[in-house]
């Protein structure tokens, strides 16, 4: 027999597959075959299908594959019940994994259900029965504990499959592992219940679905806020339609302002932030809420605040510039009198009492700036000035106010200033001034013997130009731990000093703030009993360096130096050397005596301090000049007491100049140069000789206003010993009457007057014809922040601030009246050659 499969090609061209089958029933003696019969079957159909089966069995090969790989990566197994009648499943290998068994052919249903918990067993069976039952698909969360002892979530899925016969249904489910899902799902819960705000889900309708703890706090009470309408939440009507209509224009609501229904029925005040979502795999709208309430109450609690606090404010500013002027108006008057006093004949015991009611008028006055000073920096409305200055003119007005305090005092005050710091600056000179005047006045407070150091120099490096000022005194000292709390108000470094010593607690507060102001640091350190240094760093910008007096060429000049103070000889020793001086130093009149018999080449100059041990330095010099030398050097007196020296000096022959202490550069150049060739003009030290007689250089008209009987008289006699005519006007309308008849060439205008002010008179007098540009100057006890403004947008041409500084006052006028030559001007030589600065 045989069977055989193969193609035969047709008469159309193609091929048809064939099965032929035959046996052979004839053979030959040797077996060979004689006859067949067989048959020839079209099959072709046949193999068609078979083909079609083994592609699908690929199909089905490939999904099977694929479907795997799905599993996998999404933690999802397959079970199977066989339907054999024994209650068996079949699980893949996937869901093997997630129960943690290891390889097994099958499991009964009593075995799986072994593994999950006891608690969620029956929900398991009932959605098997149910499936069962019903038919179709059937979803069910449990737990299984696993093997090793851990659990996992399981989503499951069954569906069954009806037999086609009277055979028991067939069941098929998945199990997808949720574990991560159902720890995420936690620990949002956590959040969620945690949050301080509201956070509600609701579906597009506006049905809430979710809503956190603090949601059912504030909006529902005790009634249930998950299943309500969000209507229930909105506070005004359209609200909600509001919201959706930017969720669709921009797709979310960020910081929206809502007002909403509290428990209670109240308005809360909540901002709002909305984003659609999918929730429970239907489109939702998460709200998330924050209560505002509290905070716009603190808000409106802070604005009255402020309110009350700006009202306070200028209260206070209104307090201070009420007292302010009615302090400076009766101390114009005891400043002013005791200047024209000064300048009468005196009894010794009346000058001393004059000098000490000055000196307490001035300290009154210094404590009214710095409240007045603290109260603008406290404002913000205190200006840093930018204009060139020279140092010495800071260092002079500083000695100036020293001066009277250490007169009474064995201590030294020296100026230590590095030659290479340059003479002008740009900057605010008045703050500076106010900031070492400060800590100059500090340290002559807390020393009563040894000395006082202020010293300059040039920061290295820096860019633009910095300057060290620093202010070393031999006083009581400070404490370690107070130094922190120096800079700061109404706080000294000990409370008992404000007995002992007085003062506001507000100076180095200013001074700090000041400092801060203009760019700089502020700093101390202190030993207890030894003394304080304080370091002023500033930065400044350099003017340019006008010319220098005439002075001769002395270089190398071989200066004797005379001090008994080690720390003064030092300071002016190094002065001079770097000023290419030759020098030479003695610690008294005796040694000084002997060096000038013992050298072999005489000194060109000595520099000889006036207070010395016995002999003193008149007293050295009256024996220098007696002494028969052949070359007598030029004698330079130098005093801490420059007036009361110069007084008594006048008349004596011998000495060729002064030096009043502290000495800076460019005093000893001139006292140098004015030594060697009496005609330059440094005749004598300026801020010694204030040039009462240059006082009375001024001529010209004035009208003062000044409703003040006794301000009235202070003014005049001032104005009157400068060399001007005065006429006085004791109200504004007296005023605009006087400026028309008199035509003065300037106008000192009082502000506060009871008919009408100094802004309304000035401004009547601007209307008047000639008068736009009449000179009229405020001279007022107003010193507040804005007043000098408030002057000058009235019209007005200046600012003259009570009590009134009579150099000031001086120099103000000189800026609008012409000055007349007088032949005491200092700037005009004996014979008659004009020097210039």
């Amino acid at each position: 027999k045989y069977e055989q499969e193969f193609r035969l090609r047709t008469k159309e061209g193609g091929y048809r597959w064939i099965l032929s089958r035959g046996h052979v029933f004839s053979r030959d003696a040797q077996g060979n075959a004689l006859r067949a019969l067989g048959t020839h079957t079209d099959i072709t159909r046949r193999k068609q299908a078979e083909l079609d089966v083994h592609r699908l069995n690929q199909h089905l090969l490939a999904a099977n594959r694929r479907f795997a790989m799905a599993t996998q990566a999404i933690a999802l197994g397959v079970w199977e019940r066989l339907t054999d009648g024994t209650n068996r499943l079949v699980f893949d290998d996937r869901l093997l994994e997630i129960y943690g068994f290891g390889s097994k052919d099958y499991l009964t249903v009593r075995e799986w259900l072994q593994q999950v918990y006891p608690e969620d067993r029956r929900s398991v069976t009932d959605a098997l029965r149910k499936a069962m039952r019903d038919g179709g698909d059937m979803q069910v969360d449990f737990r299984i504990l696993r093997p090793d002892g851990s659990t996992r979530y399981i989503y499951g899925a069954v569906t069954a499959i009806p037999a086609g016969d009277d055979g028991p249904d067939q069941l098929i489910g998945v199990n997808w592992d949720i574990t991560q899902r159902k720890a995420a799902e936690e620990q949002f819960s956590k959040v969620l219940n945690a949050l301080p705000v509201a956070v509600v889900i609701s579906d597009v309708e506006g049905k809430i679905l979710l809503a956190n703890p603090q949601a059912q706090k504030e909006i529902g009470g005790d009634t249930p806020v998950v299943g309500n309408h969000t209507d229930v939440f909105y506070a005004k009507e359209q609200q909600r339609e509001e919201i959706i209509a930017i969720l669709q224009r921009q797709g979310k609501v960020v910081m929206h302002e809502v007002p909403y229904r509290g428990s209670r029925g109240e308005i809360i005040e909540g901002i709002l932030s909305a984003l659609p979502i999918t929730y429970n795999d239907e489109p939702a709208v998460l709200g998330v809420v924050v209560n505002i309430t509290e905070r716009r109450n603190m808000e409106r609690e802070l604005a009255r605040a402020k309110e009350q606090a700006e009202e306070a404010s200028r209260f206070k500013g209104q307090f201070l510039a009420n007292m302010s002027h009615e302090i400076r108006t009766p101390m114009n008057a005891i400043v002013g009198l005791g200047h024209l006093l000064s300048r009468t004949s005196l009894t010794p015991r009346q000058q001393d009492y004059l000098g000490k009611i000055q000196i307490s008028a001035h300290a009154l006055l210094t404590i009214i700036d710095d409240i007045l000073d603290f109260s603008k920096i406290e404002a913000g409305q205190l200006r840093i000035e930018r204009i060139d200055f020279d140092i010495d003119e800071v260092l002079d007005n500083i000695t100036t106010l020293a001066g009277t305090r250490l007169a009474e005092k064995p201590v030294e005050f020296i100026y230590d200033i590095d030659p290479d710091v340059p003479t002008r600056l740009h900057g605010d000179p008045h703050r500076l001034t106010q900031i070492l005047t400060n800590l100059v006045g500090n340290a002559t407070k807390f020393t009563n013997e040894g000395g006082i150091i202020v010293g300059i120099k040039k920061i290295a490096g820096a860019a633009p130009l910095e300057l060290q000022f620093t202010v070393e005194d031999t006083g009581i000292g400070i404490a370690a731990d107070k130094i922190d709390k120096l800079f700061s108000p109404f706080i000294q470094a000990d409370g008992s000093t404000t007995r002992e010593y007085g003062g506001t607690g507000l100076g180095l507060s200013i001074c700090k703030q000041l400092t801060d102001l203009m760019g700089g640091t502020l700093s101390a350190h202190s030993t207890p009993g030894k003394g304080s240094c304080f370091e002023l760093k500033l930065p400044f910008g350099v003017a340019e360096q006008k010319g220098t007096r005439s002075r001769l060429h002395t270089e190398g000049l071989r200066v004797l130096l005379v001090d008994d103070n080690p720390i003064a000889r030092q300071v002016l020793a190094d002065l001079l050397l770097s000023l290419a001086y030759r020098v030479e130093v003695v610690a008294g009149g005796k040694e000084a005596l002997e060096k000038l018999h013992a050298t072999e080449r005489p000194f060109d100059l000595l520099l000889l301090d006036w207070r010395m041990p016995d002999p003193d330095g008149f007293a050295v010099a009256r024996m220098i000049r007696q002494s028969g030398l052949r070359t007598q050097p030029r004698i330079i007196m130098m005093t801490a007491y420059g007036r009361e020296v110069m007084e008594q000096a006048l008349d004596l022959d011998g000495i060729d100049g002064f030096l009043v202490k502290p000495i800076t550069p460019s005093h000893l150049l001139d006292a140098v140069a004015q030594a060697f060739d009496p005609n330059l003009n440094a005749v004598c030290d300026e801020r010694e000789l204030p040039g009462e007689q240059g006082l009375a250089d001024l001529h010209g008209e004035v009208l003062l206003v000044e409703d003040n009987p006794i301000n009235q008289q202070v003014a005049k006699e001032l104005l009157e010993q400068m060399g001007l005519s005065v006429t006085v006007c004791g109200s504004a309308r007296q005023a605009l009457d006087q400026v028309q008849q008199r035509r003065p060439d300037v106008v000192l205008m009082d502000i506060q007057m009871p008919d009408l002010d100094g802004y309304q008179a000035t401004a009547r007098m601007r209307q008047m014809p000639g008068m736009d540009s009449l000179p009229i100057l405020a001279m007022t006890a107003n010193a507040m922040v804005g007043d000098a403004e408030r002057s000058l947008e009235a019209g007005m041409n200046g600012h003259i601030p009570k009590p009134v500084d009579p150099a000031m006052l001086h120099a103000t006028l000189t800026t609008w009246l012409r000055r007349k030559p007088l032949r005491s001007d200092p700037a005009v030589a004996s014979d008659g050659k004009q020097f210039t600065a």
